[in-house]
């Protein structure tokens, strides 16, 4: 198990964005998983079922022998469709995530329209704008911004975001 890693591939593309159609905004998309990829994962979540397996037939061993081998195989296949789910999981959330965010060098926003900004000297984000060559927060000028997003619409009345 130690070292295993399972590799997703993901695209990137190019759609419109849905608020203001004239423009398009980058995004990322899983690619397909090969038929190897799709083994590798699922040699992965066996290996992982197994060795989860184990330590419950070393922990339980009285329970273990007095369970039917159909039960402790079900445990199996239980434990491997948990391991493929949080994969998804993960994986999807990592690509939700890296279509948030774009690139300064790729695009930049309109100019006095704030944004949400992602500042790699401290690691951390806040709101700037653009004006001209100069990203400004509420401090003042500031350098550093690699990445940005358009902050989320307002709320709207009644409670209702949909």
């Amino acid at each position: 198990m130690a070292g295993k890693e399972i590799k997703v591939s993901i695209d990137k593309i190019t759609k419109r964005d849905p608020l203001n159609p004239s423009h398009t905004v980058d995004a990322w998309e899983r690619v397909p998983e090969s038929p190897a990829e799709r083994a590798a994962r699922r040699e992965f979540a066996e290996d992982l079922a197994m060795n989860i397996a184990y330590h419950i037939e070393s922990m339980y061993p009285e329970a273990v022998k007095a369970a039917p081998k159909s039960f402790l195989k079900s445990v199996r296949g239980f434990i491997q469709n948990k391991v493929n789910a949080e994969l998804e999981r993960i994986v999807a959330r990592a690509i939700e995530e890296s279509r948030q965010w774009i690139s300064v060098e790729e695009k930049l926003p309109e100019l006095q329209h704030s944004v949400l900004v992602w500042h790699e000297p401290t690691r951390r984000r806040f709101v700037a704008q653009r004006l001209r060559d100069t990203w400004y927060e509420a401090n003042g000028p500031t350098t550093g911004v690699t990445h940005w997003q358009p902050i989320a619409a307002e709320p709207k009345e009644g409670g209702s975001n949909g």
